[in-house]
C-alpha cells in the first residue's frame, strides 16, 4: 500500500459552508437579536403535561421556614370553622293537643344533619396549569376542606385579673394643647401637664434620703483659755468616778456581810404553816381570777349588739379598703405599663409649646417644635405596651487609678510629725503660763484617797 500524502490540495476538498452559514447566523443573531417572527409556535413553546418525579420530588424537600409558613394558623382555623356554622331552626309551638310545626322561614333553613364520617386522605391529583376548562374554585375548597379538617382551639376564660387589664392603645396621640395654633384653655392644660411632671421631678429627688458625709468638717478649737478648762474638767470626772466606784465596792462587801452573818438573812426556811397559809391565799386568787372572768363574760353578752356592730363596721371598713384598692389597682393596669423589670417606665415629655414659643410662632406650622425621633417614640410604644420591659441607657463607669508619687508619703509623715511636735511645744507653754498640770501628762492631777480606807 502506498504511503498517503497529507497536502493543502487535499484539504480543499472539504465542504465548510454548512460551519460558515452556522457561524454566520449565530453572528447575526447575537448582534439583532432572534428572528422569532419567522420560527413557528410549534418550534418556540411546546405543553409538558407529564410530571417530573425528580422536579416533584425536590419541590417536596422544602426549607423549614417555608413549611412553617405554609402551616395553618389559629386564626386561619377559626375563620374556616366558622364558615361551617349552622343557622339555627326556629321551631313555633301550636295549641296544645297538637304537635308543633315549622314555618316556611325555619323550613327554608332547616338544615339536614350529616353523620359523621373520617375523611380518606386522598391523594392530590397534579394540577394542569394550561388546562381552560378546570374550575379555579376545586383549589380553594380543598384548601377550606384542609382548614376544617384542624381542630378549633378551645376559647380562653377571661378572669379577673384580665378584665382588670386594658390593652394600652399602639400609637399615643398629644393633647389638642400641643397643636401649632392651639385653643389657649387647652394650651394651659397642657402647660399645666408638663410643668406637674417637672415638679414631681424635683419633690421625688427632694425626698429621696441623703446619704452620710464622707469627710465631716470641723474647725479646731483655737482658744487657749477654753481648751485649759475643758481639760480641767475632765479632772474632775476622774476624780468623782473613782469616788463612786470606792463606795459601790464597800456598800456591796458590807451587803455580802449582812447577808452572811447577820440575824435577819435573806434566805429563810418556810415552815409548814408558812406553806398551808401560801396554798390557801393561791385558792383565793385563782377565784377570784375566776369570778372576774365570769364577770366580763356576762357584761361582754349584755353588750352583744354593740360588739356585733364593732365588728361589722370594722369587716365593713376592710372590705371598703379592699374595693378602693382594687379600683387603684385598675386605674394604674389602665394608665401605666405592666411592671417587667426593676426599672420604672419613664414617659417621654409632653412635646408642648411654652407662651413665649407660641407667641413668637404665631401659629406657623413651620415653627411647630419638634418631637421626639421616630425610632424613641415606637420604642417607648413597645415599653409602654407591655412587650418589652423598661431600660435604661448604659453609662460607662471610667476606671479609678491611683496616681503613685514617689517620696510623697515620707512627705506628709514628716509634716504630720512637726505639727506634733509644735502641738506638744504649745501645751509646755500654756504649762509654765498657767501652772495647771494636763491630764495624760507625765506628772499629771491623781485622784485623792478618802480617809479610812485601807
Amino acid at each position: 500500500m502506498g504511503k498517503v500524502k497529507r497536502q493543502r490540495k487535499q484539504w480543499r476538498k472539504i465542504d465548510t459552508q454548512d460551519v460558515e452559514d452556522h457561524l454566520e447566523k449565530s453572528t447575526r443573531e447575537e448582534r439583532q437579536g432572534l428572528a422569532v417572527e419567522g420560527i413557528p409556535d410549534a418550534d418556540l413553546f411546546y405543553v409538558d403535561k407529564a410530571p417530573d418525579h425528580g422536579t416533584a420530588a425536590q419541590e417536596i424537600r422544602l426549607p423549614k421556614k417555608l413549611q412553617a409558613r405554609q402551616r395553618m394558623t389559629k386564626a386561619q382555623a377559626i375563620l374556616a370553622g366558622a364558615q361551617q356554622a349552622r343557622p339555627i331552626t326556629t321551631v313555633t309551638m301550636k295549641k296544645k293537643g297538637k304537635t308543633p310545626s315549622l314555618t316556611a322561614k325555619s323550613t327554608s333553613q332547616a338544615v339536614v344533619p350529616s353523620t359523621k364520617r373520617k375523611n380518606k386522605a386522598m391523594p392530590a391529583a397534579a394540577a394542569d396549569l394550561w388546562d381552560e376548562e378546570a374550575d379555579a374554585a376545586a383549589a380553594y375548597a380543598s384548601k377550606n376542606d384542609i382548614l376544617a379538617s384542624l381542630p378549633i382551639p378551645k376559647k380562653i376564660r377571661q378572669t379577673k385579673e384580665m378584665k382588670l387589664q386594658r390593652p394600652a392603645p399602639a400609637i399615643e396621640i398629644d393633647a389638642p394643647g400641643c397643636s401649632f395654633n392651639p385653643d389657649r384653655e387647652l394650651h394651659q392644660d397642657a402647660v399645666a401637664v408638663a410643668v406637674a411632671a417637672e415638679m414631681k421631678k424635683i419633690y421625688d429627688k427632694d425626698l429621696e434620703p441623703t446619704a452620710p458625709l464622707a469627710v465631716v468638717e470641723y474647725d479646731p478649737e483655737t482658744d487657749e483659755l477654753a481648751m485649759l478648762q475643758v481639760d480641767a474638767g475632765e479632772d474632775d470626772e476622774e476624780e468623782h468616778g473613782e469616788g463612786s466606784e470606792d463606795e459601790e465596792e464597800a456598800l456591796g462587801r458590807g451587803a455580802r456581810r449582812n447577808s452572811c452573818g447577820g440575824k435577819t438573812g435573806l434566805a429563810k426556811k418556810k415552815t409548814h404553816k408558812d406553806r398551808n397559809r401560801e396554798m390557801r391565799r393561791r385558792g383565793e386568787d385563782e377565784e377570784i381570777a375566776r369570778r372576774k372572768k365570769e364577770k366580763k363574760q356576762r357584761h361582754d353578752l349584755s353588750q352583744l349588739k354593740t360588739i356585733k356592730k364593732d365588728v361589722d363596721g370594722i369587716l365593713g371598713d376592710r372590705e371598703e379598703r379592699i374595693r378602693r384598692r382594687q379600683a387603684d389597682q385598675a386605674e394604674r393596669n389602665a394608665t401605666e405599663p405592666p411592671r417587667l423589670g426593676k426599672q420604672k417606665y419613664v414617659p417621654l415629655p409632653v412635646q408642648v409649646m411654652t407662651t413665649e414659643e407660641l407667641r413668637e410662632a404665631g401659629g406657623s406650622l413651620r415653627k411647630l417644635k419638634p418631637t421626639a425621633t421616630l425610632a424613641t417614640e415606637r420604642f417607648k410604644s413597645l415599653e409602654r405596651r407591655g412587650i418589652i420591659e423598661p431600660r435604661r441607657k448604659a453609662v460607662k463607669k471610667g476606671k479609678k487609678k491611683i496616681e503613685f508619687i514617689h517620696g510623697e508619703r515620707a512627705d506628709k509623715a514628716k509634716e504630720r510629725q512637726a505639727a506634733v511636735d509644735e502641738a506638744r511645744s504649745e501645751v509646755q507653754k500654756l504649762k509654765k503660763v498657767s501652772g495647771v498640770k494636763i491630764a495624760g501628762v507625765k506628772g499629771g492631777i491623781k485622784p485623792k484617797r478618802k480617809a479610812g480606807r485601807k
